[in-house]
């Protein structure tokens, strides 16, 4: 297997990136938190089709990645709306358990996906409005159809079409203030990974070696 290691420049302009997209994502939350207003919730579910379970299993053991007809999925697609004080609409936000993986590894660009799709259509279609899409626990679910840039406009035009749907719903009011939570489980190793594990990985050129590099220097530099 070929491992491309990459330059000095590139990795400089991996740097260059990570620190603007830095920038840009505390940007964009200060402007979030400043623009915050009263406003009412309310939620529904819908209902999507497009995902398929990805894991091929035969006489109960995985095979590979594919198509599983009869795997487990959830095309349930929780809806949450979110108007002002006038009953304008401000934002949508939806759940749906699927991958952004319509688009293939031989698509080298930056793309959202159909979830990217999703929101800006929905966006078009409603002027003011901020979307967003979460993908939920969709670890085992692969967009179907799939491999083509059209494929990824159709989903999310499916996604907008159900929002629309929904939009003309009666919708359960929240009233009471939504609480987030987060717990953080740490798991031990189960064999330490030492320095000799990524030189290994490193030595036999296998897929990650750039990676496994990565962390060498980082032990290197006492980090």
């Amino acid at each position: 297997m070929h491992v491309t290691v990459l330059t000095e420049e590139e990795n400089q302009t991996i740097d260059e990136y990570t620190n603007s997209l830095i920038d840009k994502l505390e940007q964009v939350a200060l402007e979030a938190i400043s623009a915050r207003g009263p406003s009412s919730l309310s939620w529904g579910k819908g209902e999507l089709k497009f995902a398929g379970n990805r894991r091929v299993l035969e006489n109960g053991k995985w095979k590979g990645f594919g198509t599983q007809e009869d795997g487990p999925v959830d095309h349930t697609m929780p809806f949450l709306r979110i108007d002002d004080e006038t009953g304008k609409t401000k934002a949508i936000f939806i759940n749906y358990a699927c991958h952004c993986t319509t688009l293939g590894g031989n698509y080298n660009h930056i793309h959202g996906d159909w979830a990217g799709a999703a929101q800006e259509e929905i966006e078009k279609r409603h002027p003011g409005t901020t979307a967003l899409i979460a993908i939920g626990c969709g670890a085992d679910q692969n967009p179907n159809p799939r491999g083509e840039m059209d494929h990824v406009l159709q989903h999310g035009k499916s996604v907008a079409d159900e929002v629309d749907r929904m939009l003309k719903q009666d919708l359960a009011p929240l009233t009471a203030i939504p609480i987030g939570k987060y717990h953080q489980i740490e798991l031990p190793l189960d064999k330490p990974v030492g320095r000799e594990v990524w030189e290994k990985q490193v030595s036999k050129n296998e897929k990650g070696s750039h990676f496994a590099k990565a962390i060498i220097d980082k032990i290197d530099r006492g980090e």
